[in-house]
C-alpha cells in the first residue's frame, strides 16, 4: 500500500521525499512499473489507483491519486488504495478542517489548493465534494511594480486599504469570489488612453492604480450597495466598452419625460446619458453607477450618478468616489456578513 504524505513542506511516497518534476524512471524505481498511455504520456499504476502526467515523457510534473471512477484510458482501472496523510492526518480532513489555508490557483477556483513549500496539492470538486487531487508544483505568481498614485490622490491608497479590509473581514481572499487584484500597470494605462473615446479624469486613472478587480459573470464582493440594489466595480479594462454601451443607447433628442421627478438638478443631459458619464460598477441589468465629469451648476465634478435605465433615474448618489467608497465601508459595518450572505453560503471553497 502505498503511503503519500506531507510532514511540514517536504512530500514523501512512502519513507522517500521528493519534489516535482521528477523523472518516470525514479518513479519507477520507487513505486514499480507503470502503464504507459501514448501519446498523453499519461503513466497508470493500476494496483495502487496512483496515476501521473507528463509532457515529454521523461519529467513527471503531476501525480494524482484516483479518487472516483473516470473510466478513461489512460486513468488507473481501480481507485487509489493507500493513504495520503498532512502532518499524520487524512488530507480531506486536513482539507475540510483548515480552510484558512486553501489557495485559490486562478479566479474562479471552487476548490483551491493546500501548499506545500515548492508544491501544491489541488482539490477538485463535484457538487461541492472533492473529486480528484493533484500534486503538481507551485509556481508563485509575480504582479508588476504599482504604479504610484500622483501627490493630489495619496489617500487613496488609504481609501482602498479602509475597503479592502472591510471586505476582508467576512471574504476571505481564498473565496470563491474574491476578485481583487494588483492595481494598473504602466502598459495597461497608456493602452487605455491610447484607445479611449473620452477624457480620463485624473481621479479615476488614480482610483485604479493600488488596486483592480477581475470581472466575474456571477457576481463581486468589491461592489456598492445602493438602496435595493448591488451595483459591481467594473475592471479598469472594461470602462471604454461600458461607456460605448451607453453611447450606443443615445438618441440624439430630448428623450427624457416632461416632468421627470427622478432625474436630479446636479446633472446635465436629456438624453439616455451623457458623453462625460464614465460608468465604474454596472447593475448587471443595464443599470449603472457613473463618474460624472461633466456635471451642472448645481453638481460637483467628479460627483457619482446612479443610472437606472427602465425608470430614467438619473440620481447624485455621492459627492465622490471617496464618499462612494465609505459609503459602501458604512454599509458593511451597520450589515455585517448580511452584507455578503451571498458569498459565504458554503464559503464557495468546498468541503
Amino acid at each position: 500500500m502505498l503511503r503519500l504524505s506531507f510532514t511540514g513542506n517536504v512530500f514523501r511516497i512512502n519513507e522517500t521525499p521528493l519534489t516535482l518534476p521528477i523523472s518516470i524512471n525514479a518513479l519507477h524505481r520507487l513505486i514499480g512499473p507503470s502503464r504507459h498511455s501514448a501519446p498523453m504520456h499519461a503513466h497508470a499504476w493500476d494496483e495502487h489507483g496512483l496515476w501521473a502526467s507528463s509532457q515529454d515523457g521523461v519529467l513527471v510534473d503531476n501525480l494524482i491519486p484516483e479518487l472516483t471512477d473516470h473510466n478513461l484510458p489512460f486513468h488507473p482501472t481501480q481507485r487509489f488504495n493507500g493513504s495520503f496523510t498532512v502532518d499524520g492526518e487524512d488530507i480531506l480532513l486536513y482539507y475540510r478542517n483548515h480552510r484558512s489555508r486553501r489557495v485559490k490557483l486562478f479566479h474562479g477556483d471552487d476548490g483551491g489548493a493546500l501548499v506545500f513549500g515548492d508544491l501544491h496539492v489541488y482539490f477538485s470538486l463535484r457538487e461541492g465534494r472533492v473529486s480528484d487531487l493533484t500534486i503538481g508544483p507551485h509556481k508563485l505568481a509575480t504582479e508588476p511594480d504599482p504604479l504610484p498614485l500622483d501627490p493630489e490622490y495619496a489617500h487613496f491608497a488609504a481609501l482602498w486599504k479602509d475597503w479592502t479590509d472591510a471586505v476582508g473581514r467576512f471574504v476571505p481572499a481564498n473565496n470563491r469570489y474574491h476578485n481583487l487584484k494588483h492595481g494598473i500597470t504602466a502598459e495597461a494605462l497608456a493602452q487605455a488612453l491610447e484607445a479611449s473615446e473620452f477624457e480620463w479624469p485624473p481621479a479615476l486613472l488614480n482610483f485604479y492604480r493600488p488596486f483592480d478587480v477581475i470581472w466575474d459573470p456571477v457576481s463581486s464582493p468589491f461592489s456598492f450597495k445602493v438602496a435595493d440594489w448591488q451595483y459591481d466595480l467594473l475592471p479598469f479594462g472594461e470602462l471604454q466598452d461600458r461607456w460605448a454601451h451607453l453611447m450606443a443607447q443615445q438618441h440624439g433628442a430630448d428623450m427624457r419625460p416632461e416632468s421627470p421627478t427622478q432625474v436630479s438638478d446636479k446633472v446635465k443631459s436629456r438624453d439616455h446619458s451623457n458623453l462625460k458619464w464614465i460608468p465604474i460598477a454596472e447593475g448587471r441589468n443595464g443599470d449603472f453607477l457613473l463618474f460624472d465629469n461633466d456635471p451642472s451648476e448645481l453638481g460637483t465634478a467628479g460627483q457619482i450618478i446612479e443610472l437606472r435605465n427602465e425608470s430614467w433615474t438619473r440620481k447624485v448618489i455621492a459627492s465622490s468616489l471617496e464618499a462612494l467608497v465609505h459609503q459602501e465601508i458604512a454599509t458593511i459595518e451597520a450589515e455585517g456578513r448580511e452584507r455578503f450572505s451571498f458569498f459565504l453560503a458554503d464559503d464557495f471553497v468546498g468541503g
